[in-house]
């Protein structure tokens, strides 16, 4: 059986690095309100498993670099 994936339920983020470590900062207005939610300007561990735990799929949005 095919699930069909509801276009609500996705989240796009981007994944930096700062200072040496991976951060995931929200993107769309999805995300965005979950790490508003938790107070915080990144999505932590613990907002990413909870997003997952509520459904969401969350897209990384892919860049190019700058120069090749």
């Amino acid at each position: 059986m095919i699930e069909l994936q509801d276009d609500s339920l996705k989240a796009l983020v981007r994944i930096k690095h700062q200072y040496g470590q991976e951060v995931v900062q929200p993107v769309c207005p999805i995300a965005q309100e979950f790490a508003n939610i938790a107070g915080t300007k990144i999505l932590t561990t613990n907002t990413i498993q909870s997003m997952k735990k509520l459904g969401y799929i969350l897209e990384v949005e892919q860049t190019l670099p700058k120069s090749l």
